[in-house]
C-alpha cells in the first residue's frame, strides 16, 4: 500500500514539473484544462482497470494507472 502511495506521489512531483514548465509555454489556461482532462481520462482508466477481474488487475496495471492519475493531479494542486 506504501507503494502505491509513493508511486502517486512522485509522479505528482514530476507533474508539477511539468506542469510548470506548460504553464510557461502554453499560458495557464491551457495548461489547466489540459491537465484536469487529464484527471478525468485517468479516473477512467482506474474505473476500467478496477473493474477488470473484480478487483483483481495485475499490480504493474495499477501501478500505471497510478501513475496516470499523479500526473495530471501534480498541476492542478494550489500553490
Amino acid at each position: 500500500m506504501g507503494v502505491f502511495i509513493a508511486i502517486v506521489g512522485v509522479s505528482g512531483a514530476v507533474g508539477t514539473v511539468l506542469g510548470g514548465r506548460l504553464t510557461d509555454r502554453w499560458g495557464v489556461d491551457r495548461t489547466l484544462l489540459t491537465a484536469f482532462g487529464g484527471v478525468a481520462a485517468a479516473a477512467l482508466v482506474l474505473l476500467v482497470v478496477g473493474s477488470i477481474g473484480h478487483g483483481a488487475a495485475p499490480v504493474w496495471l495499477v501501478c500505471l494507472a497510478l501513475v496516470l492519475w499523479g500526473c495530471p493531479g501534480g498541476p492542478t494542486s494550489p500553490r
